[in-house]
């Protein structure tokens, strides 16, 4: 594996992907709210308030919420919540949530590229090649 050819496809890809996640976070270059209106409107309508909801609990430093606004009552904080790209969220002021939303969601995309750009190449496939199934495979929804 030619390490310096590779490295010119890697940064190709880091352009290429985040090209494409501007363009589906289109809002993000005109100043609106970063975040990706889905058909079923969960993202605006469900997940923004929640990460609101607690990154308040944990800056009044309530970890362990139990809120009966969850079905019958459960804790408010689980394991759900804990995502590796979803961390950000619960460190910004909640001015800026949206913001850290599409960063998330960009970092997670992005990862996903990469991620999938060295494990096409450590199974020996060409460098173009990896780069369209990096590009595939971070935005096909399985992430």
């Amino acid at each position: 594996m030619n390490v310096k050819n590779s490295k010119k496809y890697l940064i190709f890809l880091i352009i290429i992907v985040t090209g494409i996640f501007m363009i589906i976070y289109n809002p993000l270059l005109h100043g609106y709210l970063p975040i990706f209106n889905d058909i079923g409107a969960d993202t605006y309508n469900q997940n923004y308030v929640t990460n609101i909801y607690i990154r308040s609990q944990l800056s009044h430093g309530n970890i362990f919420n139990y809120d009966l606004n969850y079905g019958l009552g459960t804790n408010s904080f689980n394991l759900l919540y804990l995502n590796l790209f979803q961390l950000i969220y619960y460190f910004v002021p909640t001015a800026y949530m949206g913001l850290a939303m599409a960063f998330g969601s960009y970092l997670c995309v992005l990862f996903s590229a990469i991620f999938s750009f060295y494990i096409f190449k450590y199974f020996k496939m060409e460098d173009h090649a990896s780069v369209i199934c990096g590009i595939l495979w971070a935005f096909s929804g399985f992430i």
